[in-house]
């Protein structure tokens, strides 16, 4: 199971976000995945996946993710949630994955184009 997380202002193509996992390696589903448009903090050279065209997580990477709440920026109150999310799946040791199509360009568009 994948799931896509995104606000209210946020458009997706299913066909193509269907298409983008299949092209997943079968394997793939025996660890987390989140992936999305990759984005980079100023402040740390981690890196998260933008909430402007939202992010996909796998049930594993969900699961872990709910797991993080308990501890990670429990108390935080903004808007972020996608810098949120990525810090607390980052400190699990799941990276955002920048999906790309056959032609390197990302399937992803976290900003206004």
């Amino acid at each position: 199971d994948m799931f896509h997380i995104g606000g209210d202002n946020m458009f997706v193509i299913a066909e193509n976000l269907k298409y983008a996992i299949s092209t997943l390696p079968p394997d793939s589903y025996e660890k987390p995945i989140y992936m999305g448009g990759a984005m980079s903090r100023v402040s740390s050279q981690t890196t998260f996946c933008g909430g402007g065209a939202g992010y996909t997580l796998n049930r594993l990477a969900l699961q872990q993710l709910v797991q993080s709440f308990k501890t990670c920026w429990v108390s935080h109150q903004s808007s972020d949630e996608d810098r949120i999310v990525g810090d607390c799946l980052w400190k699990q040791g799941i990276h955002c994955q920048h999906n790309v199509d056959e032609y390197d360009e990302t399937r992803y568009h976290p900003l206004h184009a």
